[in-house]
Formats: structure tokens, C-alpha cells, sequence
């Protein structure tokens, strides 16, 4: 899968110019797969409550979304770093 790329302008013109400002292309990073807990279980053949314990301690990073009532969710990549073994 090809990054997505976004082009830019890179000049603001003036209300007195008529040139068309030049694009340049800009590379975002890509994004990974944002998977929640039951699938992340479902994944690793854990319980559902194992992941959000591994989560809570932070062997499996993840991001909680909203405030209080919040849902974690966790990239594919820290995924296969917690199979890795790796603490990136």
C-alpha cells in the first residue's frame, strides 16, 4: 500500500497576483490499523480481560479514546511489537 500523499500549496498569493501558487507533494506517514480489545484478544487467543490487563500495564500500548467511559485502541503495530518483544 502506497503512502498517501497531499499536495500542498506552497506559496500564500496576494489579492494583486495572478501566478497560481506552485504544489509541492508531502508524504504522510501511513496509518496502521486501529484494532479495539475484543480483536486484539481474538488476535492473540487471549481473554479480552488479559489484553486490557497487558494494556493497563503497558506491555500492549494503546490510546484511550473519549474521557471517563473511553475505549482503549491499539495500532496492529503495537501489536506485533508486543509479539516481537519489543518496547519501542
Amino acid at each position: 500500500m502506497e503512502p498517501y500523499r497531499l499536495e500542498l500549496p506552497t506559496a500564500i498569493h496576494d489579492d494583486d497576483t495572478t501566478e497560481e501558487p506552485q504544489l509541492r507533494r508531502m508524504e504522510l506517514p501511513q496509518i496502521s490499523r486501529v484494532l479495539t480489545i475484543p480483536e486484539v484478544a481474538e488476535i492473540l487467543r487471549l481473554s479480552p480481560h488479559t489484553v486490557k490487563r497487558l494494556v493497563q500495564r503497558g506491555k500492549i500500548k494503546a490510546a484511550k479514546t473519549g474521557d471517563y467511559a473511553g475505549r482503549w485502541r491499539i495500532s496492529a503495530n503495537a501489536v506485533e511489537k508486543f509479539l516481537a518483544g519489543t518496547d519501542d
